[in-house]
C-alpha cells in the first residue's frame, strides 16, 4: 500500500508518479510510505523544491542495497536512487534526461 508520512507535499507529475509506481512494484506486499516530496529541508538546489525527487521509508526493507537496486531497475535512465541513512532519495536528474 502506497501511504504519505503526514505533511508531505507531494506534486502528481511524470517524475513523481513514476518513483511511486516503481517503489510499489519493487516493495511489492511492503507498504510504501512517501516522507517528503518538496516539503522539508532538502540542499537549496534540490530536485525536491522542483517536484523531481521523493524521499521513501525504508525502514521495513532488510536489504537496501538490493532494493535501490530493484528500484533503480524499475525507471528511466535518468533516474538516481540514493541509500540516505533512514530512506531512499529518488530524483528525476535533469542533467541526464534527453
Amino acid at each position: 500500500m502506497l501511504t504519505f508520512k503526514e505533511g508531505a507535499v507531494v506534486a502528481g507529475n511524470k517524475y513523481t508518479n513514476a518513483i511511486m509506481a516503481a517503489c510499489q512494484k519493487a516493495y511489492g506486499d511492503l507498504d510504501v510510505v512517501v516522507t517528503a516530496g518538496r516539503d522539508g529541508k532538502h540542499s537549496p538546489k534540490s530536485y525536491h523544491y522542483v517536484d523531481r525527487a521523493l524521499d521513501i521509508r525504508f525502514w521495513n526493507v532488510k536489504d537496501k542495497p538490493a532494493m535501490a537496486a530493484k528500484i533503480r531497475s524499475l525507471l528511466p535512465a535518468y533516474f538516481d536512487v540514493v541509500v540516505e541513512s533512514d530512506h531512499f532519495h529518488i530524483e528525476a536528474d535533469a542533467t541526464k534526461e534527453q
